[in-house]
């Protein structure tokens, strides 16, 4: 048996994301991929924008793609700066201990010690590569905006930040299934529905306490 070299793990990850972009597959967990590996995926799923099909593949330019925005695809900077504490919020949000964040590091192709992550929140923000920040945000669940210190970028998670985690897309799609709509018009009316409601700060949990109220009124709407 022959062992899957790098530029397996890429094409499978491209058929993979492109199943997924039509709805026929699952998002895929890009943080499998190393940061070579992501650079090398974006890249031929952008050449896949140039190819003369008669159905183009329906790729968000990448400033607009929510998985690109996810992982930091749409960043040339080497280093991200995260908040700390937003590191250890999001972790307790996911119920990932740093000893099993290290773990899951490790088993990911970047060994990492508990300790290290300890020493890595000692102080409020942290420079890191933007590899290990697209880890975190794969294996927390979450995106690198949301993780992202105040002041250093886009810190505050948006609506398509948390339309992008998969707790979202299940959400909707679990709705959809219940009603015999299509993802996409379930989508599209949650986004009329959050975009008009107030916030008082944007996190994930108030983008979260939106969409669900705004997928009751969908299914309330629809039942009438």
């Amino acid at each position: 048996m022959t062992n899957a070299t790098p530029d397996d793990h890429v094409l499978d990850f491209v058929d993979r994301y492109l199943a997924y972009l039509t709805g026929a597959h699952d998002e895929p967990d890009i943080g499998l991929l190393d940061e070579s590996q992501r650079a090398a995926a974006l890249r031929q799923l952008r050449a896949l924008e140039l190819l003369d099909e008669p159905e183009p593949y329906p790729m968000p330019p990448i400033e607009e793609d929510p998985v690109a925005k996810r992982f930091g695809f749409d960043r040339t900077e080497p280093t991200i700066t995260i908040s700390t504490a937003a590191l250890r919020e999001a972790a307790s949000s996911a119920g990932v201990p740093f000893s099993e964040l290290a773990q899951r590091l490790t088993t990911g192709g970047r060994p990492t010690r508990p300790a290290e992550l300890l020493r890595l929140t000692n102080t409020p923000t942290v420079n890191v590569e933007r590899d290990l920040a697209a880890r975190f945000a794969a294996i927390l669940r979450t995106t690198v905006g949301a993780l992202e210190a105040a002041g250093s970028g886009r810190a505050t998670p948006t609506l398509d930040d948390y339309l992008a985690l998969e707790e979202a897309q299940t959400l909707i799609e679990e709705l959809a299934a219940e009603l015999g709509i299509s993802f996409e018009t379930i989508e599209g009316r949650s986004r009329e529905l959050v975009g008009a409601a107030a916030f008082r700060n944007y996190t994930n949990d108030a983008w979260r306490e939106a969409l669900v109220r705004a997928l009751e009124q969908i299914r309330d709407e629809q039942r009438r």
